[in-house]
């Protein structure tokens, strides 16, 4: 069972004039902060270590802080920052209004996100993303801030992430396993209409066992979970953006039956897709 008593911070706490309260919002943090206690934010947030260290706990997996990483915290993330002293990091906070565009951007199955949340941006990296940040910043505290120029930025802020995501894959076991790859892709493809590893399975010319045997060693998971992750991925982001109903959702992913729907939902997530729009 989880633990659903966690607090829920909201993005419109944040809010300092109500006017701009459809923008992202871009904050920094100075050293030395406790430890914050575990929470969840109903909001996606970037942040970029400038300079210093200290301890980032996302998903219960704690993660030393340096200078030059990304940090990925997704809405209903577990986590709580601290930092030493002389730390500096940026936080952009990313509002319901402009989720979408950030989250499109982001090319890879959802799993992959969360099993690298904390990325070590290489140099050419890091450079790009100061700039992306000084955008951000410059265009935030304008005396209008222009939203199609800030989702523009966040867009291009997820295309470097994609990028040093790509080049870590590259290196790896993952990626140097084609089997698994075009099984990553084929589910992107298909994940609506298909949802069982049997389909995959037969596409890629392999074994159901086989199949979730390279899942397991490579991506800690069942085959099974990869597929409904991606699912579970998709319905957050349409239950998130509260553009479509429950019903609504389940036709759009390939459930005939909405009840079902929210049965794997609630199983995946543990918590119910109704009450997920309402976090």
């Amino acid at each position: 069972m989880k633990n659903t008593n966690f607090p829920i911070y909201s993005f419109d706490s944040f809010v300092i004039r109500k006017d701009l309260k459809e923008l992202p919002i871009i904050l920094e943090l100075n050293g030395p902060k406790e430890r914050e206690i575990l929470h969840k934010n109903d909001f996606c947030y970037l942040m970029f270590v400038r300079q210093g260290a200290g301890t980032h706990i996302i998903d219960f997996i704690k993660y030393e802080i340096k200078v030059g990483q990304v940090h990925l915290v997704f809405p209903g993330s577990l986590h709580s920052l601290e930092l030493e002293e002389g730390a500096i990091v940026e936080q952009v906070l990313i509002n319901r209004g402009i989720f979408r565009t950030f989250v499109d951007q982001l090319k890879f199955i959802f799993s992959l996100y969360q099993k690298y949340p904390v990325i070590d941006m290489s140099e050419d990296g890091i450079e790009k993303l100061t700039h992306v940040f000084a955008g951000i910043r410059k265009e935030i505290v304008s005396a209008v801030p222009n939203s199609e120029i800030l989702k523009a930025n966040l867009a291009i802020a997820a295309e470097i992430i994609n990028n040093e995501i790509f080049n870590r894959l590259h290196h790896s076991e993952y990626y140097g396993n084609p089997i698994l790859f075009e099984f990553i892709s084929l589910i992107d493809i298909h994940f609506r209409e298909e949802k069982s590893p049997s389909f995959y399975a037969s596409k890629l010319n392999i074994t159901v066992n086989y199949l979730n045997s390279l899942c397991v060693k490579l991506l800690s998971q069942t085959a099974t979970s990869v597929i409904h992750n991606r699912v579970v991925h998709e319905a957050k982001k349409l239950l998130f953006m509260r553009d479509f109903s429950v019903k609504e959702v389940s036709a759009g992913l390939g459930f005939s039956d909405p009840s079902y729907f929210s049965r794997f939902f609630k199983i995946n997530t543990g918590v119910a897709p109704k009450r997920y729009k309402e976090i």
